[in-house]
């Protein structure tokens, strides 16, 4: 058996399915993923092949998912239409080849009747369900759908998704409960799957669990009241939903309150409306109101200008704290809001370099001190908790001197949607080849510049180097920023970017923004870079990669001691949390991003 996770659009489907595939039973192949964090932070868990043929399914009804069929029944006939049924099984097989597998979209909710007989195997079904108002509010913000026609579509999604499943093994999952306690909830969804004869893991995995069920992920919760309050056939119908919610699932029929009638009703005037069933469908937008006074849109408020985004530099030249000189020279070359924020750890002291005080750029020059010895990652992690900005600059490396026109380069790179990190060229002093990023080799055991681009146009590459690199507050905060079980230096910049291609962003290199540098090799702790190569492996590697790289790093002077630091650490639990944050395996990321990750190329 596998698993079918249904329910309402904004009402943590995806974060169901994540954790049904935390307990072990696959999504489908990481290529076919729906790709963006637009709505979704840390995404949707949708397959793109399948949502694209629900959408043709839909269409085929006069239906969409804002406007749903009338019964499970209509669904149920594009079923009797033989290249309907082979179409949905060869994409659902490419999709997921393994034996067992889960798969979400809120869409299949309103297509079960087809997809029952569509699915050689009967599947198990998880319903995620959340409370009407949330859902309503979480959908007037993204797609501009009034509260009133929301709360119909909401119960045209629970009572289609319900009624479609009878007879299946169905568990009810409430958003809230999940979020409030993911460890009894995964167990509970664990025990459910097993009852189904799906395999899961028991126990689940705690760490990784806990990294991804997050309280975060929810923006919108009802308190107190609702305002305007609910129909009352709306609030018997969520009450009903939370008993089941309370329940350990099964295959007993399934009785909802009422018959949405209304709901129903609503929909049908909708499809005339909009002209869903002729084609082309009529564009009415938000100029349609229906018999009993119900918009399905609001119309959008005119978009405010957005402030631009502030800048926060995190100047953290290695071998000690930034120097007022260089904050002096950077100055010119930021905008005049930007702050800087340096670093200091013991026995280190910033130089005012013949000034009588420190010298702030912009209105801000924040310094934090340690008085204990820092790893690179630490400095980074310190700076940018206390940095205001949104958009953070890590100079951390040889000191750079910006070239000008560099930062709005930069920045008009770093707006592209799911573009994480940015990196400019950096020029060598001495006029040798530009840099453009960085490659890590197959097994992680080096990293070599990118030193060719394929025009002025921005590129993708495996990762920035922290000497300089750009990244938004919100891609940063989304993987954990730096890793500060990464001893002394070596190795951050890598990790940080890997695990964000892995999650699905981008890191970008713009060939258009410059910076000169001298290179130089900076002096480094041996066993401190092998220690880093080590967790990096660790954490990323699949098994036959690790034992390969094991099996070289063994043969280098302090292995031994290396390997006893991160035996000594989090790696392990680390390796976790990273893999229930990470869209794709490390050796997995496809060929389609445009950029070589560790599984291709040469060690």
């Amino acid at each position: 058996m596998s698993v079918l996770v249904t329910g309402m659009h904004r009402s943590g489907t995806s974060l169901v399915t994540r954790a049904v595939s935390l307990l072990g039973v696959p999504l489908c192949r990481p290529e076919d993923l729906l790709r963006g964090h637009a709505g979704n932070e840390r995404g949707h868990w949708e397959c793109a092949p399948l949502v694209n043929l629900n959408e043709r399914l839909l269409q085929r009804l006069a239906s969409r998912w804002w406007c749903p069929p009338d019964t499970v029944a209509a669904s149920a006939d594009l079923a009797l239409q033989a290249p309907y049924v082979e179409e949905a099984r060869a994409t659902l097989g490419t999709a997921h080849p393994t034996s067992q597998w889960v798969w979400k979209d809120p869409r299949t909710s309103l297509l079960m009747g087809f997809w029952r007989v569509a699915l050689t195997d009967p599947p198990v079904v998880v319903l995620a369900a959340r409370h009407p108002a949330e859902v309503a509010e979480s959908l007037r913000v993204r797609d501009s759908i009034s509260p009133a026609f929301c709360v119909a579509l909401w119960e045209r999604h629970l009572r289609l998704a319900v009624e479609g499943a009878q007879g299946l093994p169905l568990l009810v999952v409430d958003y809230a409960d999940l979020l409030a306690d993911p460890v009894a909830g995964c167990l509970r969804l664990a025990a459910f799957l097993q009852d189904g004869g799906v395999p899961a893991r028991v126990p689940p995995d705690f760490a990784g669990v806990r990294a991804f069920v997050t309280g975060t992920l929810r923006h919108t919760s009802v308190t107190d009241g609702v305002d305007p309050p609910l129909p009352p056939g709306t609030v018997a119908l969520w009450d009903a939903v939370r008993d089941l919610a309370s329940g350990a699932g099964g295959r007993e029929p399934v009785r909802l309150p009422g018959r949405g009638d209304d709901a129903r009703a609503l929909m049908q005037e909708t499809r005339a409306g909009f002209g869903l069933d002729v084609d082309p469908p009529r564009a009415v937008g938000a100029a349609f109101v229906s018999s009993t006074g119900v918009r399905v849109l609001e119309p959008r408020p005119v978009a405010a200008s957005r402030p631009r985004a502030r800048v926060s530099v995190l100047l953290l030249p290695r071998g000690g704290a930034a120097t007022d000189a260089q904050v002096r020279a950077l100055g010119p070359r930021l905008p005049p809001d930007a702050e800087v924020v340096t670093v200091t750890a013991a026995g280190e002291t910033r130089q005012p370099e013949g000034t009588d005080g420190p010298a702030p750029t912009g209105d801000r020059f924040v310094e934090v001190h340690r008085e204990r010895t820092l790893s690179l990652a630490e400095r980074v992690d310190l700076a940018a908790e206390v940095a205001a900005g949104d958009v953070l600059i890590i100079l951390a490396g040889p000191e750079v001197t910006p070239v000008p026109g560099w930062l709005p380069a930069l920045r008009k790179v770093l707006e592209q949607p799911d573009c994480a990190v940015v990196c400019p060229a950096i020029h060598p002093e001495d006029g040798g080849l530009p840099a453009y990023g960085l490659q890590p080799s197959r097994l992680l055991l080096s990293t070599d510049w990118v030193t060719r681009a394929p025009g002025q146009e921005p590129f993708p590459v495996a990762a920035a180097s922290v000497a300089a690199l750009l990244t938004t507050r919100r891609a940063f905060d989304s993987v954990g920023g730096f890793d500060t079980g990464l001893a002394g230096t070596g190795g951050e910049d890598v990790d940080f970017c890997l695990r964000l291609w892995r999650a699905g962003w981008r890191c970008l290199s713009v060939p258009a923004a410059g910076m000169r540098m001298t290179f130089e090799t900076l002096p480094a702790d041996e066993v401190d870079v092998l220690a880093n190569t080590l967790r990096l492996g660790l954490v990323h590697l699949g098994a036959e990669a690790l034992e390969e790289q094991l099996g070289l790093l063994c043969l280098v002077p302090g292995f031994a001691e290396a390997l006893s630091r991160v035996n000594e650490g989090d790696a392990a639990r680390r390796r976790r949390v990273v893999s229930a944050l990470s869209w794709y395996d490390a050796a997995t990321v496809p060929e389609s991003l445009g950029v070589r990750l560790v599984g291709t190329g040469s060690a």
